[in-house]
């Protein structure tokens, strides 16, 4: 696999900084197979009953959460796609709100969208392991705000370290 250092926060808008300072390690590729164990233990330790709870009233299910990651996940690697061969146009950004809202995710299966989500992660880093260390250097414009293919990779673990760790913190 290559190695994709940590990018520096230039790389990215403020709004991504927390989710890749909140990361250890400095190959993301060690980073996201840690997110993916961690992730495992998370998803067991809720099951199947306790995946449809929600926190407050207004709050994701758990099983929305997961939709989330994973539709997260596929839309932030589109963009490395997108950025990694040369698209020049600016890549829109998504309601998240409005996705879950669309997801129907609560009439799934707790395993399936387990299940989803390890195929995405792995098809993830297989994209990533794919790209040049030129590629990784390509920025691009997404959702108003310019960003490296690099950055978007080790956004996406952040991404779901951070919303792991609220499925442990007020779900679990």
């Amino acid at each position: 696999m290559t190695h994709v250092q940590r990018p520096a926060l230039e790389e990215m808008p403020g709004f991504y900084h927390g989710y890749v300072q909140r990361l250890n390690g400095s190959d993301l590729f060690e980073v996201m197979r840690a997110s993916t164990s961690q992730a495992t233990r998370t998803f067991a330790a809720v099951g199947e009953e306790r995946s449809l709870f929600r926190y407050a009233e207004t709050k994701w299910s758990v099983r929305e959460v997961v939709q989330h990651l994973t539709d997260c996940e596929r839309i932030l690697s589109y963009r490395a796609l997108c950025f990694s061969r040369g698209e020049k146009c600016a890549l829109p950004g998504f309601d998240e709100d409005a996705y879950v809202a669309h997801s129907d995710a609560d009439r799934r299966s707790w395993s399936s969208l387990i299940s989803e989500w390890h195929h995405v992660r792995s098809g993830t880093m297989d994209l990533f392991d794919s790209f040049t260390p030129e590629m990784l250097r390509i920025s691009g414009t997404a959702n108003g705000g310019l960003v490296t293919v690099r950055a978007l990779g080790w956004i996406v673990a952040g991404h779901t370290e951070h919303h792991l760790h609220i499925i442990t913190e007020r779900y679990v």
